[in-house]
């Protein structure tokens, strides 16, 4: 049985370059992002590959990518008027056209392009538009671009045809247009906005923990599964993210269900502490649910190993469900959402909080939620909680997270990026790691975009 009280959060502020903190990732058209003096200057060097089947779109949404576009909702300025670096393209000189044969080498020939015509103060963005395009062929590129294009300041941009077409044909082209070039503006080494507060109070790390499990044939005793272990620092932003192969007995898989193996959840936080320090707070978020002799174990020991007489470090672990059953219907709304930042906290858990957070809904007290569909909640199973956070902390923490995802202008957004971005390594890995190659490193969040 359960008795469960109501919160409403307030919505996380944004810092721009100019402009008072403000809740709208949108305002970075006004406000300049964060990085907007640092970068100012620069040169963008652009190059679209698509197919014959895309060409004419994708030509169309580049061009307006670095001209602009008015919409109905907002208008979409160039794209040096709003983040400072100067935008090259020229559909004559720097379009690909592409099949699934010549792919790879067209990639390859536009890099070194990209290349010959980059100096220090320059970026290289490469666009792939095209009508289908294999999972495994987009994991493969975006997996050359962190091993590879990234260390010359390239990366990639996708985006596909489909998309494009329901957002012409349905309207707000212009948010699309917004949300993408945020996106490459990060790629190209920007900060498109911060938190304008710290997660925590004091200084910390914050870990996000996911899993990627494949269907193996039944007969193999041994089961290989893919992890990532992603390092945030107080103001969530990225520090290391880990990515990994696991091998584990299926009878094993069957009780503990995935998880992070004893010896290396203890390595990876004792290299963390070396390198950032010892921290007053440790916050850990897991998409599965915790096992008590591997990856709690493993906190212990290292919280042991590093508390001492002047003060212990506390932790926060929480199990982040993302199928919930929970619903919430608001009757003074015409249309029933719950306004997001909503979170029902059961009474019966003290401490040890159980929390159904809604991070979509209604937005700043609107009448109406513009998303088809009841807002689906993210429910937090708070497993240990020895700093005492309270219930409200606890929900804005991961509140907070969900709005540092700089693929995107939008507000209503699901998970944090603690399990949003280590998903996403642990997706990566799949097409990277292998068993003679088990685990690989990403020092920088650009690279899960």
């Amino acid at each position: 049985m359960s008795f469960f009280g109501l919160l409403e959060l307030r919505e996380p502020l944004l810092q721009f370059h100019y402009c008072k903190p403000n809740p709208r990732p949108r305002s970075i058209i006004k406000c300049k992002p964060f990085s907007y003096v640092t970068l100012k200057g620069y040169n963008l060097y652009v190059k679209l590959i698509t197919d014959e089947d895309s060409k004419d779109l994708a030509v169309k949404l580049v061009s307006h990518l670095k001209h602009g576009y008015k919409g109905e909702y907002l208008e979409y300025k160039a794209f040096s008027e709003i983040y400072g670096l100067t935008f090259h393209f020229d559909p004559s000189e720097d379009v690909v056209t592409i099949n699934y044969d010549n792919y790879y080498d067209r990639i390859e020939d536009t890099v070194d392009k990209l290349k010959d015509a980059m100096d220090s103060k320059s970026r290289g963005i490469i666009i792939i538009i095209v009508k289908n395009l294999p999972t495994s062929m987009y994991y493969e590129t975006k997996s050359k671009s962190l091993v590879s294009y990234s260390k010359m300041n390239i990366r990639t941009q996708f985006a596909k045809k489909s998309t494009i077409e329901t957002y012409v044909g349905k309207g707000g082209y212009e948010v699309l247009l917004l949300n993408m070039a945020t996106s490459i503006y990060a790629k190209a080494g920007g900060i498109p906005w911060k938190l304008a507060h710290p997660i925590i109070p004091m200084e910390g790390l914050i870990v996000g923990i996911s899993f990627i499990r494949l269907r193996e044939r039944k007969e193999e005793r041994e089961r290989i599964y893919y992890g990532s272990i992603e390092i945030l620092d107080r103001y969530g932003e990225h520090l290391i993210t880990e990515a990994r192969l696991f091998k584990a007995p299926k009878e094993a898989l069957k009780t503990k269900g995935l998880y992070v193996p004893y010896d290396q959840m203890y390595r990876i936080l004792k290299d963390a502490i070396g390198k950032y320090g010892k921290p007053p707070m440790l916050i850990i978020h897991k998409s599965s649910p915790y096992v008590i002799d591997e990856e709690l174990k493993a906190i212990h020991d290292i919280i042991q190993e590093y508390s001492d007489l002047q003060y212990s470090i506390m932790h926060l672990a929480v199990h982040i469900k993302g199928d919930t059953i929970y619903r919430l219907y608001d009757f003074g709304a015409s249309d029933l959402s719950v306004n997001r930042g909503m979170a029902l906290v059961d009474k019966f858990r003290q401490n040890n909080w159980r929390i159904i957070l809604f991070t979509t809904g209604r937005l700043l007290k609107s009448s109406v939620r513009r998303k088809l569909g009841t807002p689906k909640p993210l429910e937090l199973d708070v497993i240990e909680n020895t700093g005492q956070l309270n219930a409200g902390t606890v929900a804005y923490q991961v509140l907070a997270l969900t709005k540092l995802d700089w693929n995107t202008t939008e507000m209503e957004i699901r998970k944090p990026i603690t399990l949003k971005y280590s998903k996403r390594a642990a997706k990566l890995a799949v097409y990277t790691l292998s068993r003679e190659k088990e685990t690989m490193k990403i020092g920088d969040i650009r690279d899960l975009m």
